[in-house]
């Protein structure tokens, strides 16, 4: 049995970052400007935090972000007309949608369930976290439209 290595994460995360920065500037030659929407619903700081982790990484790597904020009191249809406009834009090449603990009832409000965009609302070619059932890849850099 091979003995077990040991793996530099911070130095992966470099290599990733250098591979990804000259995929985008290379698609950016040849008019394909890499374009990430971000959508959070709510309030809950750790998914601000996320969500501008995803932002400052988009600019260090020379891609194009759009941040869509929207309240708590969001609804599930309010979220995916917001997917769908996004699915709609032919600039759009990947759409993650952040979300925690949202009231989904009016008149219950202690009780607290994720909103999220139904599996078929993300179309494949832009889902980045998963969203969608036929994307069984969706959760790896590598197959995503751009």
């Amino acid at each position: 049995m091979a003995e077990a290595q040991r793996l530099d994460g911070r130095a992966c995360a470099a290599e990733l970052d250098i591979r990804t920065a000259a995929r985008a500037a290379a698609l950016t030659e040849q008019g394909v400007q890499p374009h990430l929407a971000v959508v959070i619903v709510g309030d809950d700081p750790a998914s601000h935090v996320y969500v501008r982790s995803k932002v400052k990484a988009c600019e260090r790597l020379g891609l194009i972000s759009t941040h869509v904020e929207r309240p708590a009191t969001t609804t599930q249809d309010e979220l995916e007309a917001i997917v769908d406009g996004l699915n709609a834009d032919p600039s759009v090449h990947g759409i993650l949608v952040q979300s925690r603990c949202l009231r989904t009832s009016t008149k219950a409000p202690s009780r607290t369930a994720s909103i999220r965009p139904r599996t078929s609302t993300v179309f494949i070619r832009s889902t980045l976290d998963g969203l969608s059932k036929d994307a069984p890849m969706a959760c790896f850099p590598a197959h995503r439209r751009a």
